[in-house]
């Protein structure tokens, strides 16, 4: 998967962290807005992902679609993570003493921004590898759902739950699992 790619879902985290922000402290909507609305998100996340898993072996490729839904509940807490960071660092910005010098407030405004970076960064980081992430759990959901199937081995369904090669499919990337969950609804368990 290309850097590009891999950058995206920590773009999106950065885009709607400052959107939260801009709520928070320019549009001036109540707090608590934001955060029902990725709780929201959140909870549909995870409600989509529990109904993917009781589908999977059912259904392989819907329950694979639908398990990919948790995916949107990690960027909704990630986003009110990084809009917080960013609220945090204006809210600090502005607790300087009045009398304060020009030149202190400078400082203690480079400081806040500086750590404030940092710590939106840390948090924006940890969705570059949001991949891997979804490629293990993938994998683990895939295990689970058919752990009590008895496919022969080397057959194309054990391939697709077993093998890091499966007919056409390398390793548990998002193309990969949707080859798996096709190969596994056309040999149901037997």
């Amino acid at each position: 998967m290309s850097t590009a790619v891999k950058a995206v879902p920590a773009l999106i985290v950065a885009s709607l962290g400052a959107l939260l922000a801009w709520l928070w402290l320019i549009a001036l909507t109540p707090w608590y807005v934001p955060l029902v609305i990725a709780g929201l998100i959140a909870i549909v996340g995870g409600v989509l992902r529990l109904i993917g898993r009781s589908r999977m072996r059912s259904s392989p490729i819907a329950g694979a679609w639908l398990t990919e839904a948790w995916a949107v509940t990690l960027l909704a807490f990630g986003s009110v993570i990084a809009g917080g960071l960013i609220v945090l660092a204006v809210w600090t910005a502005n607790q300087t003493p009045t009398g304060t010098p020009e030149s202190t407030k400078q400082v203690l405004a480079a400081i806040v921004a500086s750590v404030t970076a940092f710590l939106t960064a840390s948090v924006i980081k940890g969705f570059e590898d949001l991949g891997a992430l979804m490629a293990d759990s993938g994998k683990a959901d895939f295990g689970n759902a058919f752990a009590s199937c008895t496919y022969d081995v080397e057959s194309p369904p054990w391939k697709a739950l077993n093998a890091t090669y499966a007919p056409g499919a390398v390793g548990w990337g998002f193309e990969a699992r949707r080859t798996r969950s096709s190969l596994l609804a056309a040999n149901p368990c037997p």
